[in-house]
């Protein structure tokens, strides 16, 4: 069970009382504006005031010893007829706040708010509406802390972390990691139990920068989703240094935990070999929500050969193969559809003898994208498998089979230069897609 330390210190009033004071309150308030006296709000603190007849407003203040992070949730009732507004001295640092009916006090907040020291928060609750009864309404400032309060600072890549909650929607639970340059990661999140989820975010940014300019967002789904279902994609560190991941909620209304993984991308296959030659069957799997396998197929230069891409699971739908690498040509072989094979087409190896595979999941079809698959290196041999083949003479009939995608058989056709002659192909059976070329060599 976790303890319900949000709302200490409620202070109920009418009219314009003074509210409490702590150690965060100001020592004097700041100048009378002709109207009722500014009321010190304590960070940490509730106070419910109201609005007397004919009163237009009520000023607040906040002045914090030390530069403080904080964030005003307001609600009032039994109208929402007022409005909150933030500056910093005379510098608006927040957006005019209205109280909207069906919200609970933890559920309608400012954005959070740096005040620096020696600064002050001046909060204006005023009535929205032209409206001459008498309005309460609760305030509540809220110390923004960014540490985590169950557990440590700091995260071991590939470590499942569920030891956290948050608070309110403003609270932040920032945790460090320091990989080296071009390490890459993959993220997920998820909640535990039941909660409402649906707006929570995860980031990872340079710890250096205001700005998460490279931010990596994951949101979590829908409570009961695992936390292997919820990723983000690789990426990749730019640089040596100390980064941060940040979990933050726009909207919760209990204490809801979660948990986040962040683990390492490894690109070599866990199981299979990384080089193959030219004719060869590859059994490997994609293991994990955002893995990749990159293989490198190497033989002498100018060898054919074709790439069977095959799974048997539906969880593998929408993966692909792609050739990539300096003089490689771009082929890529995708399992969509109904089809459970794809295939590359004939690539010929470089003068460097090798190419690079990679197998990856886009998550299409609404699918996770983890599951077996196998690669087929299929040597192209374009000579036929049973036929001659020499083609002589003017009724030369000629029997052969494609064995498998890819194949190719070809003929020598000797003919005199004067002659002429028709060639005519005629599959038996289904098999679409068949050519037949003459080629002047």
């Amino acid at each position: 069970m976790h303890p319900a330390p949000l709302l200490r210190g409620v202070l109920f009033t009418s009219g314009l009382i003074l509210a409490a004071c702590s150690s965060d309150g100001p020592s004097a308030p700041p100048p009378d504006n002709n109207g009722p006296e500014p009321i010190a709000l304590a960070i940490g603190d509730t106070v419910q005031l109201a609005l007397a007849p004919l009163q237009r407003q009520q000023e607040l203040y906040i002045r914090p010893s030390a530069t403080t992070e904080v964030a005003i949730y307001f609600q009032a009732a039994p109208t929402p007829a007022l409005v909150l507004d933030a500056m910093i001295d005379s510098a608006y640092v927040s957006y005019t706040l209205p109280a909207t009916a069906g919200l609970t006090l933890l559920q309608n907040r400012t954005e959070r708010v740096i005040i620096p020291a020696g600064k002050t928060l001046n909060l204006t609750v005023r009535r929205g509406e032209d409206t001459t009864s008498a309005v309460s309404f609760r305030l509540f400032a809220y110390r923004v802390n960014r540490a985590p309060e169950h557990g440590p600072a700091t995260i071991t890549p590939g470590v499942i972390r569920n030891d956290e909650d948050l608070e309110t929607n403003a609270d932040i639970d920032e945790y460090s990691l320091s990989p080296l340059a071009g390490r890459e990661f993959v993220a997920y999140l998820a909640t535990v139990g039941p909660a409402d989820p649906a707006n929570f975010s995860l980031e990872f940014a340079d710890a250096s920068q205001p700005v998460a300019y490279n931010a990596v967002g994951v949101n979590a789904p829908s409570a009961g989703v695992p936390l292997e279902d919820n990723a983000s994609g690789s990426f990749k560190v730019p640089l040596t240094g100390t980064y941060v991941v940040r979990v933050t909620a726009s909207m919760v209304s209990a204490r809801p935990r979660y948990q986040f993984l962040v683990r390492p991308l490894v690109r070599a296959p866990e199981t299979a070999p990384d080089t193959v030659g030219t004719d060869a069957l590859i059994s490997e799997s994609l293991d994990y929500t955002g893995d990749v396998d990159e293989f490198t197929i190497h033989g002498p230069a100018g060898g054919q050969f074709n790439l069977l891409f095959e799974s048997d699971t539906a969880a593998m739908m929408g993966a692909e193969l792609v050739t990539f690498g300096d003089g490689v040509p771009a082929a890529r072989a995708w399992l969509g559809g109904d089809a459970w094979n794809a295939a590359t087409g004939m690539l010929t190896l470089p003068a460097s003898g090798s190419i690079d595979v990679r197998v990856s999941h886009g998550h299409a079809y609404g699918v996770i994208g983890r599951g077996p698959y196998r690669i087929r290196v299929v040597p192209v041999l374009p000579g036929p498998e049973t036929a001659p083949g020499v083609l002589a003479g003017s009724d030369s009939i000629l029997t052969e089979s494609i064995e498998r995608w890819a194949d190719r058989d070809e003929f020598t056709l000797n003919w005199p230069v004067s002659g002429m002659a028709n060639l005519f192909l005629r599959a038996d059976g289904s098999l679409g897609g068949m050519t037949l070329e003459l080629t002047d060599l």
